[in-house]
């Protein structure tokens, strides 16, 4: 009796070991995985909190911008009511976060209001009789956000150049010119 119990107590117990060197590995390579995930998201942050280059042109800003306000105008005007973020999502193709950015930046001027708590239906703010396209345009263009450091440049006298003027009217400036002027 004795005997045969040593015999199991050998083999059971060698049956524990290989589950414990297993439960080991395991535990050493999730280790391993989660480190190396943690490192990466640090490192390069793909949430998009971190822009690298131009996220998009001044023309598709202005475009996207122009197309969501005629869209909600259009839906308001016809009868239809609010217009919700998943309808633009759907007939005008933009990205979610940068629909929200507009959305929020069309809420701040006054363009738009919200109906619902969620912030997921939009109307017009004020009469669109009273909505000109030039306000839109110059709040999209953004000649207002240029921070007080930014209006000695020569950067902000080219943007307050095509504001006023469009691009036409830089002519044939290089910039080898405009470093001549400063």
């Amino acid at each position: 009796m004795t005997r045969s119990a040593t015999k199991y107590s050998v083999i059971y117990g060698s049956f524990a070991a290989v589950f414990l060197f297993l439960f080991f590995c395991y535990v050493f390579w999730a280790t391993l995985f989660f480190s190396v995930e943690l490192a990466y998201v640090y490192q390069f942050r793909p949430d998009g909190s971190t822009i690298t280059g131009l996220p998009q042109s001044a023309a598709m800003q202005l475009s996207e911008g122009t197309n969501i306000m005629m869209l909600i105008g259009s839906n308001f005007r016809d009868g239809k009511g609010a217009t919700t973020t998943r309808e633009m999502l759907d007939r005008l193709a933009i990205p979610y976060n940068r629909l929200q950015g507009f959305l929020q930046l069309l809420s701040q001027l006054d363009f738009i209001t919200a109906t619902n708590n969620s912030y997921t239906a939009f109307i017009p703010k004020q009469p669109l009789e009273s909505l000109r396209l030039q306000d839109l345009v110059t709040a999209i263009y953004g000649m207002e956000s240029i921070d007080e450091v930014e209006l000695e440049t020569a950067g902000e006298a080219v943007a307050r150049e095509v504001a006023g003027k469009g691009v036409a009217s830089l002519g044939s400036l290089t910039i080898e010119n405009l470093l001549q002027r400063i």
